[in-house]
């Protein structure tokens, strides 16, 4: 959730520089093939996940009318958000070229096994992910 945060926030003005991959890798992550690293404090990630886990709590303490208030809000915020991202990404260079490639597949791969797994993997997480958030949202309702 940190890693995510700081990243939604450096995303605004695209804070990570002309490398990317050095940047999140090296200089946020400090990412290493030391076993020794796994017990580093990433200082910004840590208190980006305290943050992140204090809205959390907060809007979770004011009970399951607020959280429903917050999501009745969110939600088409987050349509919105999307319709703007996908009118934005079709008035970038090359976007034709990508319709192109999405509207005419290549079929070669659908027997790939690395695919399916793949396409697997996704399934079971994001039904894992809205299961979790069901039962969560669930035991703040009452029995009746």
């Amino acid at each position: 959730m940190g890693w995510d945060f700081i990243y939604l926030l450096l995303s605004l003005f695209k804070g990570w520089g002309a490398n990317p991959n050095v940047f999140f890798s090296q200089t946020l992550l400090h990412s290493s093939s030391n076993l020794y690293a796994l017990t580093y404090l990433v200082v910004p990630i840590g208190m980006a996940v305290i943050l992140v886990w204090g809205i959390i709590y907060f809007i979770s303490k004011r009970g399951i009318d607020k959280i429903s208030k917050f999501y009745m809000v969110l939600t088409p915020t987050i349509l919105a958000l999307f319709i703007l991202l996908f009118v934005l990404v079709f008035s970038l260079n090359g976007s034709k070229l990508t319709m192109l490639l999405i509207l005419r597949p290549d079929w070669s791969f659908i027997l790939d096994y690395h695919i399916w797994l793949a396409g697997f993997t996704q399934v079971i997480s994001a039904l894992l992910i809205g299961q979790a958030i069901s039962s969560s949202f669930a035991s703040y309702l009452d029995n009746e």
